[in-house]
């Protein structure tokens, strides 16, 4: 018995090297996407290379020095005890970039549970997960941290 029709060989899709011509020639059509990447990316050397980058010492007081404009000693001047702005902002970058990277962290691997969970368990188990979610999603996070931040505000005064 013979078929009609041949069939062809299946060929396994040409894999390729990375190019960096066409990733160049992608960024050029997105000035805004390259402009992003730039700023990130010297945010993220300043936080590497900060404590070689600081000028004076962030928390060392100088009351000789207070409120100095912007000048070759300090670059972003002086605050009103006498501590050098560039050097605060320094280290307050690479405190902010290193909580934002562990929040991300946390919120990835939370919801990687909770989706493993609703994947496994399924059923009745998986509707409650997303309704908690819905109700998450549904609170807008402004309003939110306003009504947290009143009610803290109010305890403590």
């Amino acid at each position: 018995m013979m078929l009609s029709e041949e069939t062809s060989a299946v060929r396994p899709p040409k894999q390729t090297r990375f190019n960096g011509a066409k990733l160049v020639w992608m960024l050029k059509g997105s000035p805004l996407t390259v402009t992003g990447a730039v700023i990130i990316v010297l945010m993220l050397l300043m936080m590497i290379f900060s404590p070689w980058l600081a000028t004076h010492d962030p928390n060392a007081i100088d009351l000789t020095a207070r409120l100095l404009p912007p000048s070759a000693a300090h670059w972003f001047g002086t605050d009103e005890v006498g501590r050098d702005l560039f050097s605060r902002v320094l280290v307050g970058s690479q405190q902010s970039i290193l909580a934002g990277l562990v929040v991300v962290a946390i919120a990835g691997m939370m919801g990687s549970l909770l989706g493993c969970l609703s994947g496994v368990l399924g059923g009745r188990a998986d509707a409650i997960i997303m309704r908690i979610m819905d109700i998450m999603l549904s609170i807008p996070s402004l309003v939110l941290t306003i009504g947290t931040g009143s009610r803290s505000r109010a305890e403590f005064v």
